[in-house]
């Protein structure tokens, strides 16, 4: 072999490490990568002999892996559906506190009582109770992500509210009042709120007469005696000041919150675009004093204001248009 000079000897090493030494680092391929990519079917998971196979060919551990980590994955995905319930009805919890904070307990029975005085009772009828008590199945709250339990081995597993409770009853008999405060569908709750109420007072104060529901006297005929006239929003009939100032702070939302399982989305759209606009409403007559405070309201409930056929009103006008001026 002849002599070979330094220069050409460094080039033909350098070929020949060119030769053994890729141009790009190689990537180092996980196996069980080629394991997921070769499950990719689910099923195949479940044969043995696919399994088998997939271990004599990329090995026991990379394929062990990739089961371990299908079975774990419903685990996460189960645990996230149950955190997500968790905080569903935690929602709710909320939602029922700033409903009774709004509706008290304690106005609940008087307000009931009232309301079928003058032939209107939420806690019989209505579509909300309608729903809690199983008229209309076709609302019932079915689907399993429902807040709401439909047995009680169901509520006492999952710590859902059993729809029919009395609680969650009562909670939807305060929605169904509400509701008829601004969706006045019942011939009764109509007439309670087309006509403004009217009161007659004596120069202390004291309240004489109130109109009821039934046909009173004509604004036009009671000028001559206007110093001893009010008048209040239709509403005053049915909730004093005090009361109207609870619900008007009231969120709509809790709506959506105890509703959404049983109503269709474009409803219960309708129905909080109402109520905020109630709300609006009743800010104003409450900041403007177009209630009854609840004395008031309670002596005018004793003079007839919920009277479908009699009135202390006409009979007060009467007398004081008879006084000699």
């Amino acid at each position: 072999m002849g002599y070979q000079s330094k220069q050409k000897r460094r080039r033909k090493r350098r070929r020949h490490d060119e030769d053994f030494v890729p141009s790009s680092p190689t990537v180092i391929r996980d196996p069980a990568d080629e394991v997921r990519n070769a499950f990719k079917n689910p099923a195949l998971m479940k044969n043995p002999d696919t399994i088998i196979a997939m271990q004599s060919v990329l090995g026991n551990q990379a394929v062990q892996r990739v089961l371990s980590e299908a079975e774990s994955a419903p685990e996460s995905a189960n645990e996230h559906e149950a955190q997500r319930q968790r905080e569903r009805i935690e929602q709710y919890t909320i939602a029922t506190t700033q409903l009774e904070q709004a509706f008290p307990s304690q106005n609940l029975p008087s307000m009931l009582e009232m309301l079928t005085h003058i032939g209107y009772k939420p806690d019989e009828s209505g579509t909300l109770v309608d729903i809690v008590t199983g008229k209309q199945p076709e609302y019932l709250p079915t689907n399993p992500d429902s807040v709401y339990a439909l047995t009680d081995a169901d509520s006492e597993a999952t710590g859902k509210p059993l729809f029919f409770s009395d609680d969650v009853h009562n909670q939807m008999v305060r929605l169904e009042i509400i509701m008829s405060l601004f969706f006045p569908k019942d011939h009764a709750m109509q007439a309670a709120l087309e006509n403004p109420v009217v009161t007659v007072t004596g120069m202390d104060g004291n309240l004489l007469g109130v109109t009821g529901l039934g046909n009173s006297a004509q604004l036009s005929e009671q000028m001559d005696v206007k110093a001893h006239i009010n008048e209040y929003a239709p509403l005053a009939r049915l909730i004093p000041l005090e009361h109207a100032r609870k619900l008007s702070e009231l969120n709509p939302e809790i709506f959506r919150i105890l509703l959404q399982d049983m109503m269709p989305a474009s409803e219960l759209d309708e129905i909080i675009s109402a109520l905020q606009n109630f709300l609006n409403h009743l800010r104003n007559m409450v900041a403007k004093e177009e209630l009854l405070r609840t004395s008031q309201w309670n002596e005018a409930k004793l003079r007839g204001m919920l009277d479908k056929d009699s009135s202390s009103f006409d009979q007060v006008i009467a007398t004081l248009n008879a006084m000699p001026r």
